[in-house]
């Protein structure tokens, strides 16, 4: 736990110094970029003009994703604990994602109400995180039915929560996809923070995180998450 510490504590402060030097010059290019392309709205026969100053100002919108995804993993604050129903919150997370098309994502949950002391912002955008990157790991699969199953059940007063999916697997170690800034979805957006920040939230909730292939002989992803 102390090496896991002191590896997101380097992290964070790099990130912040990143972050600090890329946003400065971020405002006065889209200025310019938002100027340019007034001046010359006018005239129908700058049309090569207006897809430079487009193109400027789509790459400054996804630097700015960037920084702002820097900024949130090296901002991640210290959690303020609350008894929770965990139950209650992983059915409203579920709800939220129903809008995907193609992907079905089922639920089957421990019967029993079961509280866990938790940060309920933290924990909702750990999960929200491990659903996205398995929704993205199905689209990148092109699978004709995307399916996502959210489980629990409780062993020895520990709640456990597993993530199973249709997707494409884990073509990597889990040190290596945990590593920040890693992605394979670079050309999609990806910035490769969501797994760290879901590690660093889980390690600050005590809990007990995997991720690997599943064990069922099927395609995809197994996540599984031990409440302690």
């Amino acid at each position: 736990q102390l090496v896991i510490a002191k590896k997101y504590e380097t992290w964070s402060d790099m990130s912040r110094k990143i972050a600090h030097e890329i946003k400065n010059p971020l405002t006065p290019i889209q200025l310019s970029s938002e100027r340019l392309l007034k001046l010359v709205k006018t005239n129908q026969n700058d049309s090569e003009i207006k897809d430079c100053i487009e193109t400027i100002t789509r790459q400054v919108e996804e630097i700015g994703h960037l920084v702002n995804e820097f900024s949130n993993f090296a901002r991640l604050p210290e959690p303020k604990f609350d008894k929770i129903n965990i139950n209650n919150l992983l059915n409203q997370i579920v709800n939220s994602f129903n809008t995907y098309k193609n992907i079905e994502i089922n639920t089957s949950l421990n019967k029993s109400e079961f509280f866990i002391n938790a940060d309920i912002s933290q924990i909702n955008r750990a999960f929200q995180n491990l659903i996205l990157n398995a929704i993205n790991s199905i689209e990148e699969s092109k699978v004709e039915k995307g399916i996502i199953d959210v489980k629990s059940y409780v062993d020895d007063n520990k709640y456990i929560v597993l993530i199973l999916d249709n997707g494409i697997g884990l073509k990597h170690e889990k040190d290596e996809i945990l590593k920040p800034y890693f992605t394979t979805r670079k050309k999609s957006g990806g910035t490769g923070l969501g797994l760290s920040i879901v590690e660093k939230i889980l390690f600050d909730h005590k809990a007990d995180f995997e991720i690997i292939n599943r064990s069922d002989g099927m395609n995809g992803a197994e996540v599984k998450i031990i409440f302690n």
